[in-house]
């Protein structure tokens, strides 16, 4: 109970000090354009319909599966799920950035990483997730919608191995479930990034450690803008970019 009014309190104040949607008093053109064409880029797509058909699938499976110790349904797990809102923000970044090399830390049911790689069947989609019951019913679930860009990969728990040896650098990151403190895994990532490199942080909001490992992210040397959407965190390296900036959007 405590958690939950913390994180309404912290959601409060951040839609305080948080800009308009619409990008009114944003001084820089590449986040007004973010915000422009893909933060507000209303078109419904078809995968969106084909996701969440999945998705209300999974919401009443009553498969028993072991997580994080304890024993709970794939439906209780669908619930946790990324909010579709952002997931369709995923997809947009996707389409229109196209990067040609995602990975994904953390598949969970495949949900996210479906909409990952949705956009375009040239791209190719890396999932590391540390619980195999999940990965093989990822699998099943990302069979289920066609997509054949998609690898994923058990990672017992070493999941910067396992996206070492796939490419030395991707376009987009997604750290969508991960135990580990989220600046540590910034850091591993240095190597796996370059300037158009998009990195996304789920849940930065999600308790105090998690906001301060949020805090040290935007203020990094390596970081030139970044932008808090309360449960989604977006950091870019972009060159251009000759003073550091953060922004908090609406959304």
């Amino acid at each position: 109970m405590f958690r939950k009014f913390l994180l309404a309190y912290r959601q409060l104040q951040f839609y305080r000090k948080a800009l308009d949607s619409k990008g009114h008093g944003t001084h820089s053109p590449f986040v007004y354009t973010f915000i422009t064409e893909v933060l507000n880029d209303d078109r419904f797509f078809y995968a969106y319909e084909d996701i969440g058909v999945l998705k209300k699938q999974l919401l009443k499976d009553k498969t028993r599966v072991n997580y994080k110790g304890k024993e709970t349904s794939v439906g209780e797990l669908a619930k946790q799920s990324l909010l579709d809102k952002y997931n369709q923000l995923l997809f947009r970044i996707v389409s229109y950035y196209e990067p040609k090399n995602i990975v994904e830390i953390g598949t969970s049911l495949g949900l996210s990483t479906a909409y990952l790689a949705s956009p375009d069947a040239s791209i190719k989609v890396f999932s590391t997730e540390e619980n195999v019951e999940l990965a093989s019913i990822a699998k099943q679930n990302i069979e289920e919608l066609s997509l054949a860009n998609i690898q994923i990969k058990p990672s017992a728990g070493n999941w910067f191995s396992h996206t070492q040896k796939q490419e030395k650098q991707y376009g987009l990151i997604f750290i969508n479930q991960t135990d580990e403190d989220l600046f540590q895994v910034f850091l591993k990532l240095s190597a796996l990034i370059n300037e158009n490199t998009i990195v996304v942080f789920r849940e930065i909001n999600q308790d105090l450690e998690t906001s301060k490992s949020w805090d040290l992210i935007k203020s990094s040397l390596s970081t030139t803008i970044s932008i808090e959407l309360f449960q989604l965190g977006l950091v870019f390296f972009r060159k251009e970019q000759l003073k550091k900036q953060h922004f908090a959007i609406r959304f």
